[in-house]
């Protein structure tokens, strides 16, 4: 007997029964994309319709970068599980796709002239329609202040996003204004200095109409994954008007993440240690600091390059060694 008989599970309300904010949601509207013109026996209705055809079909119009689809299929595969498990489907339709492929290498920061543009770029950002009119002469700045922030004490944008003003501390043995706060996605506790100017900037932010004293960007009263979002909509608007491009002039992929790809790997290569970039960032492991920055690291940059410019005068020396004894095989053949 087919499942679909028994709990009538549709691919349009299996989403709703998947209690998980990462659900594939873009199936549903694929679906009823390629059911349009059909005849109603010819249309995909039951989730135990899909098979591996389908999706290999339905991911074939996927576009991004390969780790995002990676990280996007992997989702699916979540998906499925959960029906699966459940015995709401008797045959798991990922079975038998591979995942995509996708290296996570060196990572690549913003350069100081490219960041500076962005900065400038805020200026030229039209201000949306749906920000209120009584704080719309402090938006560019709030802008300004979070990328400032990301750039600057390494944050991800939901760490950003909700940082409480009273996480701003004053150091008395440093005599630096410090952040003091814990990462959302793995709660480490971050601690990093922040530049004077920077934090004159940020204190001096106006709020924005519905926001909390508490934060400087967002207003708790809403949910924090949509307060994130709309700040990820202002960063890529930003992004578009900046036009950033590498030394030859190509565009450059840009997304909020690589602030804090840059506040790693301008440090790193500025001879801070590996160790104090990886507390700074909130990592888990040194080791996933070093996957993703190895190529920053200034000390080893350093060792690497006298190590090699030391064995300049052994690899002339080999070369002589190498030349008399050819010189001697030859004087002795004629001989």
């Amino acid at each position: 007997m087919r499942i679909r008989n028994q709990a009538r599970l549709t691919v349009a309300n299996a989403r709703s029964l998947f209690q998980s904010e990462r659900n594939p949601m873009s199936l549903v509207s694929w679906v009823a994309k390629q059911n349009s013109g059909k005849r109603e026996q010819e249309k995909l209705l039951w989730l135990d319709q899909i098979d591996g055809a389908v999706l290999s079909a339905w991911r074939s119009d996927w576009k991004g970068a390969p780790l995002t689809l990676r990280n996007r299929w992997s989702r699916v595969v979540s998906f499925f599980n959960w029906f699966f498990r459940t015995g709401k489907i008797s045959k798991h339709p990922c079975t038998g796709l591979r995942n995509f492929r996708a290296e996570e290498g060196t990572t690549i920061p913003f350069s100081a002239a490219q960041f500076e543009r962005l900065l400038s770029a805020v200026d030229g950002l039209n201000v949306p329609n749906n920000v209120d009119r009584q704080t719309r002469d402090g938006w560019r700045l709030r802008l300004r202040g979070l990328v400032l922030v990301m750039r600057w004490l390494g944050l991800a944008i939901g760490d950003a996003v909700s940082l409480k003003r009273r996480e701003l501390v004053y150091d008395d043995e440093t005599n630096h204004w410090c952040v003091d706060t814990d990462r959302k996605k793995t709660g480490n506790p971050v601690y990093v200095p922040l530049p004077p100017e920077v934090y004159e900037e940020l204190v001096r932010l106006p709020p924005e109409r519905g926001s909390h004293p508490e934060y400087f960007f967002c207003n708790p009263y809403n949910d924090i994954n949509s307060e994130t979002a709309r700040w990820e909509r202002r960063l890529r608007d930003l992004f578009a008007v900046a036009n950033l491009q590498d030394e030859l002039g190509r565009p450059i992929r840009c997304h909020s993440h690589k602030l804090r790809n840059t506040f790693a790997a301008m440090a790193l290569s500025s001879g801070v240690p590996l160790e104090h970039v990886s507390k700074a960032l909130g990592h888990d492991s040194i080791k996933t600091t070093e996957k993703s920055y190895a190529k920053w690291i200034r000390d080893r940059q350093v060792l690497v390059v006298n190590s090699l410019a030391a064995s300049w005068t052994r690899q002339r020396n080999l070369v002589n060694i190498e030349a008399g004894r050819k010189k001697k095989a030859a004087s002795a053949t004629a001989s």
